[in-house]
């Protein structure tokens, strides 16, 4: 996995929570992270780097790592339209003009 897509996901999660302001913060703060690497090793070191830095326990570390990987449900939801908002300026089935050009009345 690659941490430019970890840190997608959390700087969503800051949005999501109304926290955009610390966005900057983590950006400097995780330039400590591989570039790739198993999902494992990149969530190790962001609690590290939680722990060490921002004051985290080892529980709440893994809590809020978790939350990381569970926000694109979320951020899903909020931008995602429903079928009545898509489909909400369709008056009726048939087609507002129709056939092709040179087919009209009168002409053969």
């Amino acid at each position: 996995m690659k941490t430019i897509r970890f840190k997608r996901r959390l700087f969503g999660l800051l949005e999501l929570n109304d926290r955009g302001d610390l966005i900057p913060l983590f950006s400097k703060k995780l330039k400590k992270l591989p570039r790739e690497g198993e999902k494992e090793v990149i969530l190790k070191k962001f609690e590290e780097i939680l722990m060490d830095d921002f004051g985290f326990s080892k529980s709440q570390s893994r809590i809020f790592s978790k939350n990381v990987y569970g926000v694109e449900k979320h951020r899903h939801k909020i931008k995602s339209k429903t079928l009545k908002e898509k489909f909400k300026n369709v008056k009726g089935s048939r087609p507002v003009q129709g056939g092709s050009p040179g087919l009209g009345k009168g002409k053969s």
